[in-house]
C-alpha cells in the first residue's frame, strides 16, 4: 500500500504540469460572457459542428493564444487573442467559424497585417505578411490611418528602412497615433 500511493502521488506530480499549460478558451454567444458558451482545448476546423457557427460574441481566453477565423478551416479574416476576458468583439461580433491554439514555436501562421488608408478601418487596404522596407513599393507610403493586426506583432515606422518615429502593435484593430498617422513608411514583423 505504501508505494502505492509514492507512485500516485509521483504521477499526479508529472501530471498536474502538463494540465496547468494546457490551452483554453471559452467562447459564448451573447456579450459579456452571457448566453451558451463552449470551451476548447484543441484546433476546431468548423463551429457548425459544434452547433455555435457565427455565433461567438465576447470570448475568454484562460491558457495559451488563440487563433480565430472568420472561416472555417483557419480560413478567412483570422485574429489572434492573448490570455484575457474579450467582453464584445465589436465588428467581429457572430463573425467566427474556427479557432485554434497558437503555439510558440513552429505553430501558427505567418504574421499578417492589413493597412487602411481611412481611420475607421476603411478605404484602401493593402495586406502585409512579410516586412516592407518601403511601401512607395506597394503604394501605400504616407497612406495609413488604422490597422488591423490579425497575426504577431509589428513595427510601424515614419520613414523608409525603420527610421523615424516608430511604434509596435499586436494583435486587435488600432487607430494610429498622430505621430504615425498618414506618415507610415515602413513595416516590420517582430
Amino acid at each position: 500500500m505504501n508505494n502505492y500511493l509514492r507512485t500516485a502521488a509521483v504521477i499526479a506530480a508529472f501530471a498536474l504540469p502538463a494540465s496547468a499549460s494546457a490551452q483554453e478558451v471559452t467562447l459564448y454567444s451573447g456579450k459579456n460572457f452571457k448566453g451558451h458558451s463552449v470551451t476548447l482545448h484543441k484546433d476546431a476546423g468548423n463551429f457548425e459542428r459544434l452547433g455555435f457557427n457565427d455565433q461567438v460574441s465576447s470570448l475568454r481566453v484562460r491558457h495559451g493564444k488563440w487563433e480565430l477565423c472568420t472561416d472555417r478551416d483557419f480560413g478567412g479574416r483570422c485574429r489572434v487573442f492573448e490570455p484575457g476576458d474579450y467582453s464584445a468583439l465589436g465588428g467581429e461580433n457572430n463573425a467566427f467559424s474556427s479557432a485554434r491554439p497558437v503555439h510558440a514555436k513552429g505553430g501558427g501562421r505567418h504574421p499578417r497585417i492589413v493597412l487602411f488608408e481611412r481611420g475607421n478601418h476603411s478605404g484602401r487596404s493593402v495586406e502585409l505578411d512579410a516586412k516592407v522596407d518601403n511601401l512607395e513599393r506597394v503604394g501605400f507610403n504616407d497612406r495609413v490611418e488604422s490597422i488591423d493586426v490579425e497575426r504577431g506583432n509589428w513595427r510601424l515606422c515614419s520613414d523608409s528602412n525603420g527610421r523615424g518615429e516608430c511604434r509596435e502593435f499586436g494583435p486587435g484593430r488600432h487607430h494610429l497615433p498622430p505621430g504615425l498617422r498618414s506618415k507610415v513608411s515602413s513595416a516590420y514583423p517582430r
